[in-house]
């Protein structure tokens, strides 16, 4: 194996874990709160947006989504 296809290997595995890494707020969050599928959804978007565009879309992604999670559950308790 010769060092690009390392990198490669490195770079995509890395990308894949921070995207998990930040999936699992809005997964964790969402279970907690009893929104299941919106919770699923979130970590399955946050993981493919983390391996496609790394730390910062998986970021956003995570937080957008514990947002929406957070919000439906105030809206769905009034």
């Amino acid at each position: 194996m010769d060092s690009n296809t390392a990198y490669l290997i490195g770079l995509i595995l890395g990308a894949l874990f921070v995207g998990i890494l930040f999936g699992l707020l809005p997964l964790l969050i969402g279970l907690k709160l009893r929104q299941r599928t919106l919770a699923i959804v979130a970590f399955i978007v946050s993981t493919i947006s983390g391996l496609i565009s790394g730390f910062l879309a998986a970021l956003l992604v995570s937080l957008i989504f514990t947002a929406i999670i957070m919000l439906r559950k105030q809206k769905s308790s009034l």
